[in-house]
């Protein structure tokens, strides 16, 4: 199972012992002399439970009005394949629509005067059912849709993972304080300021290797959705004495 690990960093990070800062106080009524600043960490491994596939059709012709008419209806069926596979209408959302004349040239690049439509139109669904998600890809390229844009995995509600992570990243803070003040020959005071940072974890795979090939066999697309890692940050400033 591949594993994709993210690294939110909120700078540089350094474990230092404040000297030299003299006569600021800190919040608490602590001068910045009697302070200690470190950061610390955690992470916590999830496994993905939301996808997000955004894929469409493309189609060509030197009639723009066919070119358009064809888009339309394997648009239309790959949407109602999607749906017959398990995604809800509220997960599905056309993502873009573009016409464009694409010109034509010979073998010695001279414009040859012949013009063709090119019609793109692509539509994003979420599946909430991993496992399903190479069942509905397959689904849609069998019904029309020629372009894959991508799949991405997320977690819908990362709030359990983030609050061991959070707990983690202070144990961490507070074992670099402590081991910071014991090499000091100083004493450990309580937190006076603590500042978090995260970001959502998301993994993204390019579309030639989710898809792998051209959609017309009849095995579901092999979509394997790894692991993510909710990374915690916490900077946190100690008193000493």
């Amino acid at each position: 199972m591949k594993r994709t690990t993210y690294h939110f960093t909120l700078g540089l990070v350094a474990l230092a012992l404040a000297a030299g800062c003299v006569g600021t106080p800190l919040a608490g009524g602590v001068p910045t002399e009697h302070a200690l600043y470190v950061m610390g960490e955690g992470k916590v491994d999830v496994t993905p439970d939301v996808a997000t596939a955004t894929l469409g059709v493309e189609t060509r012709n030197v009639d723009v009005a066919q070119a358009v008419g064809e888009n339309i209806t394997r648009a239309q069926a790959v949407v109602d394949a999607v749906k017959a596979a398990g995604i809800l209408e509220k997960d599905i959302q056309t993502a873009g629509f573009n016409v464009y004349a694409q010109d034509q040239f010979d073998q010695t690049g001279q414009p040859t005067g012949a013009r063709i439509y090119v019609v793109s139109n692509t539509v994003t669904f979420i599946a909430r059912d991993i496992p399903k998600v190479g069942d509905v890809l397959s689904a849609a390229l069998k019904a029309g849709a020629n372009t894959v844009n991508g799949v991405s995995f997320s977690i819908e509600d990362p709030t359990t993972a983030m609050a061991e992570a959070r707990l983690k990243a202070m144990e961490d803070a507070k074992a670099r304080a402590t081991a910071l003040a014991d090499s000091a020959g100083v004493t450990l005071g309580k937190p006076i300021s603590i500042n978090e940072s995260y970001a959502m974890p998301v993994t993204n795979f390019a579309a030639e290797k989710a898809m792998g090939y051209g959609g017309g066999g009849g095995a579901p697309v092999p979509v394997s959705a790894g692991s993510l890692t909710v990374t915690v940050q916490v900077s946190v400033t100690y008193a000493i004495k």
